[in-house]
């Protein structure tokens, strides 16, 4: 195994909270002024999980700017300043400076990200049933008819590489293997 590994992930930009200051205000965003600035963030703009979200907000130890009844907030997309965010701002606010947007319900019933990944799970879906449906409806080691994508992926299905399905079924993450 190598020392330094790159996984890929979906977010494309990183919100550093200074967790000091927030406990200094003990909270003092969200209602009634008892969240600390992440979560009122997460909970106000219906985030995503961090593995699925565009936006990782992250609870750091201390920015070193310490502002009085004020958060820091280090933003990637903004790398040359620090944003000071007062106590009791109202999250609409906070959401503007940080152009975050709210994830509201489309036509579809999802935010826009979360359109993405629907469609991308639904087209997985339907290849898994289309290849399903070729490998059952032909014998293994024949060759489908008609179209050609299908055929390749029964050709592909009739001979499976041993060691790639005793590991597939084993218990371990797929990263792991």
């Amino acid at each position: 195994m190598t020392a330094i590994r790159r996984i890929p992930i979906r977010a494309t930009r990183l919100l550093a909270i200074c967790g000091k200051c927030g406990r200094k205000l003990d909270g003092g965003f969200g209602p009634g002024g008892k969240q600390s600035l992440a979560k009122a963030i997460k909970r106000a703009l219906a985030l995503p999980k961090p593995k699925h979200a565009g936006v990782r907000l992250v609870e750091t130890r201390c920015l070193k700017l310490c502002p009085k009844g004020a958060v820091a907030v280090a933003d990637s997309a903004a790398p040359g300043s620090l944003l000071v965010i007062a106590a009791r701002t109202p999250l609409a606010a906070v959401a503007a400076a940080l152009a975050l947007a709210r994830a509201e319900p489309d036509s579809a019933g999802s935010g826009g990200q979360e359109v993405g990944l629907r469609q991308r799970r639904c087209q997985r879906s339907r290849v898994i049933q289309a290849i399903a449906s070729t490998s059952a409806a032909t014998p293994k080691g024949t060759k489908a008819q008609g179209d050609p994508a299908t055929s390749s992926t029964a050709a592909v299905e009739s001979a499976p590489d041993s060691a790639y399905s005793e590991s597939a079924s084993s218990s371990e993450p797929r990263w792991r293997r």
